[in-house]
């Protein structure tokens, strides 16, 4: 397997495809110290993504539960606090159009740290 370009190869190579210079890709791979399936690489990347290196791709499946809809479904549980997960799914299927299952909600709401009991003992502190 071949070696990975150390960052000064990378910033040379990227400041002669940006010239206004134009060399050869055989050129560029004498000058880098590379080879020339490298600078086609690095060129490829940065016409597709904008910079030699492509985003960072986060691991794992993409949520069901965004964000936005655990942000409208805790302020929804704050007035309804005892709502079962069939509930929250029909809540958020109205508010989102979206269908997700019990067990995504309640993962989703397990990474906010919203459990039952704590919902229920919030209204018991507010009541003097």
């Amino acid at each position: 397997m071949a070696r990975n370009l150390n960052p000064e190869q990378r910033k040379m190579i990227v400041h002669m495809i940006n010239s206004k210079k134009r060399l050869t890709t055989s050129q560029m791979a004498k000058l880098a110290k590379c080879t020339e399936r490298s600078i086609t690489n690095i060129r490829k990347k940065m016409r597709l993504f904008g910079s030699p290196n492509p985003p960072k791709i986060p691991p794992g499946r993409a949520l069901i539960v965004t964000s936005v809809m655990l942000d409208t479904l805790y302020d929804y549980l704050a007035k309804i606090p005892g709502l079962y997960l069939e509930g929250m799914a029909k809540f958020l299927w109205d508010e989102f159009n979206v269908l997700p299952s019990p067990s995504s909600i309640q993962r989703a709401l397990s990474r906010v740290g919203w459990t039952k009991k704590t919902a229920r003992q919030k209204p018991k502190e507010q009541k003097p």
